[in-house]
């Protein structure tokens, strides 16, 4: 059902002194058909979020993380950027804390680029062929997140979380549908 008077009830609800923001949201599935060149046509029903912009910074959790780390189709859509550079400048211009976004691809070399808002920073590793392994983002995340846990600083992190993930994707598994997976994080002598 659709929500009515969403202006009034946003009104309302941020009236509440308790409130520290207030943002209309809308989750919905939608039917998605492909019509490939080549090969079967795909139907699936993904869900579709949005999220009122005028409203969006206080609800966000973007002003106030310490790490943004999108890859680099989720940085292009959450800045409408069509360059990867671009969009992280448009990232770390709307947070306090860093960006680094993972995942691009650049003459045989996966590149990860971080923006501390002092300065730029480039991770490469050798890119490894094959399909995209699933579970290589969240592996990513969450080593970064627990190297600051342990007081590293984000420059040492970002390095030392790409070398692991490299690692990780390069000792993944495959599924019984043939996907690529991470399972665990690799032992210490299979990383750097």
């Amino acid at each position: 059902d659709n929500l009515r008077d969403y202006a009034y009830l946003t009104d309302r609800v941020a009236a509440n002194p308790h409130v520290q923001g207030v943002a209309p949201f809308v989750l919905g599935q939608v039917l998605v058909e492909t019509q490939p060149e080549f090969g079967q046509k795909r139907v699936f029903a993904p869900l579709v979020r949005g999220v009122w912009p005028q409203a969006e910074a206080t609800v966000s959790a973007l002003p106030r993380s310490t790490v943004l780390t999108p890859n680099v189709e989720e940085s292009l859509l959450l800045t409408g950027e069509s360059l990867v550079l671009d969009a992280l400048n448009s990232l770390a211009s709307r947070g306090r804390g860093s960006v680094l976004i993972t995942g691009i691809e650049e003459r045989g070399l996966s590149v990860d680029l971080l923006h501390t808002g002092a300065a730029q920073y480039r991770f490469a590793t050798e890119l490894m062929a094959g399909r995209p392994v699933h579970g290589a983002g969240c592996t990513h995340s969450a080593t970064l997140a627990g190297l600051l846990c342990l007081g590293a600083d984000v420059v040492s992190a970002a390095e030392q979380s790409k070398v692991t993930t490299t690692a990780a994707v390069r000792t993944s598994v495959r599924s019984r549908t043939g996907t690529r997976v991470c399972f665990g994080l690799p032992s210490g002598d299979q990383v750097g």
